[in-house]
């Protein structure tokens, strides 16, 4: 008879102990991928050298781990150097004590990185870079809504390379029940309306009027991102009366001529200082998105307050800043766009006395695009910084378009653009080539875009050259295939 202990000590209970020191976890990464054990020599390990694989080791990082419940502050630690600084030079502003939890610190972030990265050399840097934050950080209405921004960033970051489908809440392909980020999104978006309403309702004689045109700028991006046009389209509408309340930017800028404006000082957040920038902004979306008349309805009405007498601004050195450049630029383009859409709706140039009067005024625009042309490409081959001679190259795209535009606007029948196919050959090349040099767009960027995807559609509706149309609409539907949003249906 066998004894009952006798089978006890040849019985392995659950998994066998690790004999000797534990598992080393600073292996060479090729040992790691190939789940090998790895003696850890280097330059090279044994391994490596005898296969003649490439040895690399991944570099340490040290972490610094802070308690989960303290808050991260974002204003300066205080000490006594900051004291010396404020006795001599005093603050403009007395920043309110404010800090995020530790949860909404990575949305924050990413929405200042986002904005560094689309506007850094943008002429509305500032209003993205300096006054949305600084105003997060004083308003808890803005901070819900650069929160909700930058959550849906991440989200979207999520999706791949899949299509961006199926936001709708009550859809079949609703990411709301299975992406956490998204929700979370949807809460600060949520949040932020909510807080927007309650102040107005409430107390709406001593609201501030920039505080409440920073907080429908960030909704009216969100709106954007989201794909939700007819939101976005009433919330642009809203932000350009709220503008006009005080002054009409645009209307005075193109009937009076451009005037550089100095950098403003921010004394109050209850104070129109910073506005200057989104003063030029949402009237310039408000005149491009109204091209997409189908998705911006309201944006049609736009045009009544402006007048064909457009006056031409003057052509800057290419030596001018960058920043003062793109103004310019801008300020000219939109002048441009303005006077060839009121001459498509003005059914009364058949007149032959009217009619001269804009042949005239058209004459005097292609005068100065020629001078643009010129100081543009002057600019493009003296810029050294990559993203700055991208926007240049943009730029030139924008000018050869209204060239087009002036010479085919007063041909009531369009045959006019036949003639015009060399110059389309010249977009689509440059087109290709800016593709090629400068990295994916963000969705941010693809939104807020009133330069790249708006050529194309000109292009392909315009164009009667079959080569060069397909060639527009292959690459709009590679650079938008990832988006799925407003600007993709808008092909």
């Amino acid at each position: 008879m066998i004894p009952a202990n006798a089978l006890i000590n040849t019985l392995q209970l659950g998994k066998p102990k690790r004999s000797g020191a534990p598992k080393s976890r600073s292996g060479c990464l090729p040992c790691k991928r190939m789940h090998l054990r790895c003696d850890e020599a280097k330059p090279t390990c044994s391994r490596c050298q005898r296969s003649q694989r490439s040895c690399q080791y991944a570099e340490a990082v040290q972490t610094t781990s802070q308690p989960s419940t303290q808050p991260k502050l974002l204003l300066p630690k205080q000490g006594p150097a900051s004291h010396d600084i404020l006795s001599v030079y005093p603050l403009l502003i007395q920043p309110r004590s404010s800090s995020l939890e530790p949860h909404e610190v990575p949305y924050f972030d990413l929405f200042r990185y986002q904005m560094a990265h689309d506007f850094g050399y943008t002429p509305c840097t500032l209003f993205w870079n300096k006054v949305i934050p600084r105003e997060a950080m004083n308003d808890d209405c803005v901070k819900f809504s650069v929160l909700s921004v930058g959550a849906l960033m991440q989200s979207l970051y999520r999706l791949g390379p899949r299509p961006y489908t199926g936001l709708k809440p009550f859809s079949d392909l609703s990411r709301v029940s299975r992406d956490p980020t998204y929700r979370i999104a949807l809460h600060y978006h949520s949040k932020a309306i909510s807080t927007l309403q309650a102040r107005i309702k409430s107390n709406f004689a001593t609201v501030s009027r920039r505080n409440t045109l920073i907080n429908m700028f960030i909704l009216f991006l969100f709106e954007l991102m989201h794909g939700n046009t007819a939101t976005a389209d009433r919330m642009l509408t809203s932000s350009v009366e709220l503008l006009r309340q005080q002054k009409d930017q645009l209307a005075e800028e193109v009937n009076e001529g451009f005037e550089p404006q100095p950098e403003p000082i921010y004394t109050a957040i209850s104070d129109d200082g910073g506005l200057d920038q989104a003063e030029r902004i949402l009237p310039r979306l408000q005149v491009f998105f109204s091209l997409n008349s189908c998705f911006f309805p309201l944006q049609r009405d736009c045009w009544s307050r402006f007048s064909t007498q457009a006056i031409p601004c003057t052509v800057p050195s290419a030596k001018t800043d960058f920043n003062q450049f793109a103004a310019m630029w801008n300020s000219f383009i939109t002048r441009a766009v303005i006077f060839v859409v009121k001459i498509l709706q003005d059914r009364s140039y058949c007149d032959t006395f009217h009619r001269a009067s804009l042949v005239a005024r058209r004459d005097m625009f292609l005068k100065q695009l020629r001078q643009w042309e010129i100081v543009i490409v002057e600019r493009r081959d003296l810029e050294t910084n990559t993203v700055a001679k991208n926007t240049t190259r943009i730029f030139h795209i924008g000018q050869k378009v209204v060239y087009i535009l002036l010479n085919c606007c007063l041909d009531p029948m369009e045959t006019e653009y036949d003639t015009y196919d060399h110059v389309f050959a010249d977009i689509m090349e440059m087109m290709h080539s800016i593709e090629g040099t400068s990295g994916p767009s963000t969705r941010i960027e693809t939104v807020l875009d009133i330069y790249v995807l708006p050529v194309l559609n000109f292009v392909s509706q315009k164009c009667r050259n079959k080569v060069i149309r397909l060639d527009s609409l292959n690459l709009f539907e590679k650079m938008t295939s990832t988006m799925g949003g407003w600007e993709n249906r808008a092909s």
